[in-house]
């Protein structure tokens, strides 16, 4: 079963490999360069599952996992990052 993936990242290596990566499951990604630009998309087009970078410019992907929910609280949403701690995991 393949479904509606956004990606959410500022690092434009790592966004692209990741969509390349889903891409080539079956599913349909898209991609956002900003956590404003992803919540944009997502209202726009409603996806099944979300992947946002933690450590974002405009707004932190903690912020974007709050925003995504109070529009679909369904939707599942993947935070990731580089700089993690227990803390933000235990709070996402």
């Amino acid at each position: 079963m393949s479904g509606k993936v956004l990606v959410i990242d500022d690092n434009d290596t790592m966004r692209d490999g990741i969509i390349q990566v889903i891409s080539k499951m079956g599913h349909d990604v898209k991609g956002a360069r900003s956590g404003l630009d992803g919540v944009n998309s997502f209202k726009s087009s409603n996806f099944d599952f979300v992947i946002a970078d933690l450590k974002m410019s405009d707004i932190d992907g903690m912020e974007v996992l709050r925003r995504i929910k109070s529009l679909n609280k369904d939707t599942i949403v993947m935070i990731i990052t580089a700089y993690g701690k227990i803390e933000t995991a235990v709070e996402a």
